[in-house]
C-alpha cells in the first residue's frame, strides 16, 4: 500500500500513466454514511413500493434485485434515498488532503476521473465544496452504470470517454472490490490505506 508521497513519486517516475481514476468515499473523502440505517430504509422502501422483501446486503446486490423486480422507477427512488443518506451523514465529511493535493498536482498533465458507488449529486457537491470539481475530466457514479463494482463497467466507460489505453490508466481505491474492478478492467490498481482522520 502506498502513502500519498510515495504514490506521487511513483506517478512522476511512471510516464506511461496518463489517467488517474479515483474511488470517492474512502479515498477523496470519508462520508460517514450510516449504511446499516440506509439498508433498513431501502428494505422498507422495497416492501412498500414493490412488495418485495430485499435485504440490500450487500447494498449493490440489493439494488440489482430491486431494478429486476421493480424497474427503473423503483431504482430511481432508491438512488434518491441513497443521496439523502449520503447528504445527511453525521458530522462533516473528512477530506483526504494528501489525495486532494495529489489530484491538484497531477490534473493538467494527466486525465483525472472518479468511478464511485456514490451518487453523482453527492460526488459533484463535495468536489465543488472542496474546490476541485473542475479538475475532473469524467465522473462515473452509482446511477451511471447498470453493473456495479467489482464489474469494470465504470472504468471501461471512463476509458472509452477519454479514448485511453488500459495500460495508461491507474485506479486508486480503498477496498478489495475496487482492486477487483481494476483487475477485471485490465488497469493497474493501487489499494490505499485509511489515510483519513
Amino acid at each position: 500500500m502506498d502513502e500519498p508521497k510515495d504514490l506521487a513519486s511513483r506517478l512522476r517516475k511512471d510516464h506511461s500513466i496518463q489517467c488517474l481514476v479515483f474511488d470517492f468515499d474512502g479515498v477523496i473523502v470519508s462520508l460517514n454514511t450510516d449504511y446499516p440505517a440506509l439498508k433498513k430504509a431501502l428494505r422498507r422502501f422495497s416492501l412498500r413500493d414493490i412488495g418485495a422483501d430485499i435485504a440490500f446486503d450487500p447494498l449493490i446486490t440489493g439494488l440489482e434485485r430491486l431494478v429486476a423486480l421493480g424497474g427503473e422507477k423503483a431504482l430511481g427512488g432508491a438512488y434518491s434515498m441513497i443521496e439523502e443518506f449520503e447528504s445527511n451523514c453525521p458530522g462533516r465529511p473528512s477530506v483526504n488532503h494528501p489525495i486532494v493535493d495529489l489530484i491538484g498536482s497531477e490534473a493538467g498533465t494527466k486525465k483525472v476521473a472518479v468511478f464511485s458507488s456514490n451518487t453523482r449529486k453527492t460526488i459533484t457537491r463535495l468536489l465543488r465544496e472542496i474546490g476541485i470539481e473542475e479538475l475532473f475530466d469524467v465522473i462515473v457514479a452509482l446511477e451511471d452504470v447498470s453493473r456495479h463494482k467489482p464489474d469494470p463497467e465504470g472504468i471501461n466507460k471512463i476509458r472509452e470517454s477519454l479514448s485511453m489505453d488500459r495500460d495508461r490508466m491507474i485506479y486508486i481505491g480503498d477496498r478489495a472490490v475496487d482492486m477487483e474492478a481494476g483487475r477485471r478492467a485490465g488497469v493497474k490498481s493501487i489499494l490505499i490505506p485509511d489515510w483519513l482522520p
